[in-house]
């Protein structure tokens, strides 16, 4: 290798190492259920991979805003901490979405789960389509070319046995962190909104998983995506309820909307 050629690479090299590292973080994998018909519908209308796109990054936008931006200080000193400093990443490949942040907070399990919310119900209500994941913790590196995740692997084998349920699991020790943080907050009588305690419901089967209608009570201007998604939800069932594999996801995710408008959630 010529001098100029070494020099060239180590520059690259330096740069790559910069962008990132191997390190713990929460993750939450989302299958976008019917995608491909959906992106086949948009390609033949004139402009729809555009708007398709536009949809994206606002739903993008969605899950990542800034910091503060919906909340002013917590009276839980460890929960607004962790709220301040917490900077989640989400990409959209295709038929998946994937958020990740790194754990250098025990409290960021909260927000992390918050956000998830916030990324299902917007996939579900802006797109009209089901989604199914998973939400883990373990060892991540995304530099924008290489990922390399056994946390993505696990979310990813996490959710392909999930069959007829249309929801995010969630790990059990992500499940286990989430509660004791919630029971921290709500013991030391400097609580929490309601909302961010509630990220996390118990299904029949014992499966924790993400209770992303929760996102609607998080301000006013959310408070639409209940109903849309009762609308959603119907028209999935006339249209896909008789076929044996896909109505049993809609019944869920009608038996699910039912259960959090009647305060059924566990």
């Amino acid at each position: 290798m010529r001098p100029e050629e070494d020099v060239a690479l180590s520059a690259r090299q330096d740069g790559w190492a910069s962008r990132g590292s191997f390190r713990q973080c929460w993750l939450a994998y989302v299958d976008i259920l019917g995608y491909a018909e959906f992106v086949g519908d948009a390609c033949a209308r004139p402009g729809g991979p555009e708007g398709v796109i536009a949809t994206l990054r606002e739903i993008i936008a969605q899950a990542v805003e800034p910091a503060g931006a919906r909340l002013g200080p917590l009276p839980d000193v460890a929960m607004d901490r962790a709220y301040r400093d917490f900077r989640p990443q989400v990409r959209v490949i295709s038929d998946a979405a994937c958020l990740t942040v790194e754990t250098t907070d025990p409290a960021s399990v909260v927000f992390f789960l918050a956000r998830t919310a916030i990324l299902q119900a917007y996939l579900i209500c802006t797109l009209g389509l089901l989604v199914r994941g998973a939400a883990v913790l373990g060892g991540h590196y995304d530099d924008g070319d290489v990922v390399f995740s056994p946390a993505l692997i696990d979310a990813v084998d996490s959710e392909r046995r999930q069959c007829h349920r249309a929801r995010v699991v969630v790990a059990p020790e992500v499940a286990r962190r989430y509660l004791a943080c919630c029971d921290e907050a709500g013991g030391s009588g400097e609580r929490a909104p309601a909302w961010l305690l509630s990220c996390l419901a118990r299904d029949d089967d014992g499966e924790w998983f993400v209770n992303y209608l929760t996102a609607s009570r998080m301000d006013r201007t959310l408070q639409r995506l209940v109903q849309r998604h009762r609308d959603v939800v119907d028209d999935g069932l006339r249209k896909h309820g008789p076929d044996p594999r896909k109505g049993p996801k809609w019944a869920w995710a009608c038996e699910y909307h039912t259960r959090f408008c009647g305060g059924r959630l566990a």
